[in-house]
Formats: structure tokens, C-alpha cells, sequence
């Protein structure tokens, strides 16, 4: 896998998505964040797979207060707009509440239009404008959550 996340985690358009830190990463620490993810005991890390090929990474991290952040990226171009994010979200969701996970959120840029009807689909509401003064490539995002003792499965 850390082939995956080292393509990933270089590609221009997918930082300018997401983090904004376009600081260059080393493969010595894309290693050590893989090999962290794989002894997680509390933290859930899955590959997202369409059509035999690994396309993804979704994770689900446990954060203060009982809540988890979740974050996704489809890292194939190829494979965007093809709602397999959706379908992806919608399966951590049903992982999640197998585990007893009750409160999910995720911070997603508020321009990323996308990736908000995404989220909006697998039943994230909008709650919050993040600021971010220290980050000149990320200055706001948007917090969206899921509470999911109410969902109501289908």
C-alpha cells in the first residue's frame, strides 16, 4: 500500500483537495504513517477497491468526545465522479455502527461541491465553517456530521 499513498500523497490536485500542505514527504515517512495505520488500535483503515484495482483510502480515527473523523480520497483520477466515494461512505458507515460507533465527521473544503453532495447522500448534515489563519493554502473548511444512532438503514 505504500506505493498508493506515496503516488497519492505527492499529486498536486489531490493535495490542493485536501490538506493544501504541498511541503514535499520523504518515502521513509510515507513508511512510517503507513506502518502507523497498520498498528492503529484505535483508528480503522481501508483500501478502496472498483473493479480489482485499489482506487482509495478511507479511514475512520477516533477523535475526543466519543467521535470519529472520517476521511476519503480517490486517489485514480479515472475512478472520480463515479460514486464509488459515495458507495465507500456508506459501507464505513454500516462498519461503524457495527462497532458501536455513534457520532462520525469530516472536514471537507467548502468549495469541494463534490464531495459535500457525497457526504450530504450518506446522511452528513452541515454544521460549522472551520477557519484555518495558519494555513495560507487551506483557509477554511467545512464540518459536516453524522449521528449514527439515527440513521435509519435501508
Amino acid at each position: 500500500d505504500v506505493a498508493y499513498f506515496a503516488k497519492w500523497w505527492r499529486d498536486g490536485f489531490l493535495i490542493g483537495l485536501t490538506s493544501g500542505n504541498f511541503d514535499p514527504i520523504s518515502d521513509s515517512e510515507i513508511s512510517e504513517s503507513v506502518n502507523s495505520m497498520i498498528h492503529s488500535k484505535d483508528n480503522y483503515h481501508f483500501m478502496i477497491e472498483s473493479d480489482d484495482q485499489t482506487v482509495g483510502h478511507l479511514s475512520l480515527i477516533k477523535a475526543n468526545g466519543g467521535w470519529y473523523e472520517t476521511q476519503i480520497v480517490i486517489g485514480e483520477s479515472e475512478h472520480r465522479g463515479k460514486s464509488i466515494g459515495t458507495l465507500a461512505i456508506q459501507q464505513l458507515i454500516k462498519f461503524a455502527k457495527t462497532k458501536g460507533i455513534g457520532k462520525v465527521f469530516l472536514e471537507v473544503r467548502p468549495d469541494n461541491l463534490a464531495a459535500i453532495k457525497c457526504y450530504e447522500k450518506s446522511g452528513f448534515v452541515k454544521t460549522q465553517l472551520i477557519d484555518h489563519k495558519d494555513n495560507p493554502n487551506l483557509l477554511q473548511t467545512l464540518r459536516m456530521e453524522v449521528y449514527l444512532d439515527i440513521l435509519v438503514d435501508e
